[in-house]
């Protein structure tokens, strides 16, 4: 065994690290007894290595490949739990190692920049993404509220644009995508008309559903009933917008099939109506409700 403070050529270094990995996969006991002696070491708790120390240690780990670089599944999902619960333990006893990790990385461009993934690697990345979500679902719930009110610049949209140009979507993918779409309430706020029905309806105490997540996605909700509160311009309504928006009006009325023929009784109502009437119209949906016994709250 060499003396302390004597310097081993890397050579010597290699030599004697390769001998330690082969005694340890031969006896893989004597790691384990190391790691329980090491868990009851506490000479160096709370204590700091000085900057020369630190120093030294860097300059050592100069070019030096870490052992794990391009290895996959070199860590078991204990290990891999472990050093997670470890990492974010120690970022919240100290907050200021996170900002300072954050400050190291900050205008620097990821690994991956540049770089034309394989479909494999992408494959990969995308199954790992879709088990960390599925373990901890607060994180995509972090994701989505970081890019909430951000909208991508037109470079961006130009680069996915053509990423999915001549690409055609799986069965599977589209029956996902239209469902998400029943999900979203669109738009977003609800419009003039819409909240005028709405109040003459609560003044009556009947009791609905706004936007209800199916096919077409109603304005209004009662019961069995299903209304739909059209716009005149963007429905182009024949008596003052005939022109706009062609196929509009077919399109409806497909949706409004569509409703009936998954038991709804659709009643639909035009903008200048509502605007002109809307105590009438609240009456009728009113009416058609208390037909069919499904008004009161």
């Amino acid at each position: 065994m060499p003396k302390k403070g004597c310097h081993m050529s890397d050579a010597e270094k290699l030599k004697r690290r390769e001998a330690g990995k082969k005694y340890y996969i031969e006896h893989p006991e004597a790691r384990q007894q190391k790691a329980e002696v090491a868990r009851g070491n506490t000479h160096m708790l709370g204590r700091h290595l000085s900057v020369e120390t630190r120093r030294k240690l860097s300059e050592a780990s100069v070019g030096r490949v870490s052992w794990c670089r391009g290895k996959v599944g070199c860590w078991s999902a204990e290990t891999l739990l472990k050093r997670s619960l470890s990492c974010k333990k120690h970022y919240a006893n100290h907050p200021e190692a996170r900002r300072q990790v954050s400050e190291r990385f900050k205008g620097k461009l990821p690994w991956t920049a540049g770089k034309a993934l394989s479909e494999e690697t992408r494959r990969r990345i995308s199954e790992a993404q879709k088990r960390c979500y599925a373990v901890h679902p607060e994180r995509r719930q972090r994701v989505s509220e970081a890019l909430r009110g951000k909208h991508p610049t037109v470079e961006t949209r130009k680069k996915l644009s053509e990423a999915h140009l001549g690409k055609s979507l799986t069965l599977e993918h589209r029956k996902k995508i239209s469902e998400r779409r029943l999900r979203q309430r669109l738009p977003c706020k609800d419009t003039t008309i819409e909240v005028d029905i709405q109040d003459e309806l609560t003044r009556r105490g009947v009791a609905f559903e706004k936007h209800k997540a199916m096919v077409g996605q109603p304005d209004i909700v009662v019961g069995s009933i299903a209304c739909f509160l059209d716009g005149c311009y963007f429905h182009a309504c024949p008596e003052h917008f005939p022109k706009a928006f062609p196929g509009k009006r077919e399109r409806d009325a497909r949706i409004t099939g569509m409703v009936v023929n998954m038991g709804y009784i659709v009643l639909r109502f035009w903008e200048h109506d509502i605007r002109m009437h809307p105590g009438a119209v609240a009456d009728r949906i009113v009416a058609e409700a208390t037909w069919l016994g499904e008004s009161r709250r």
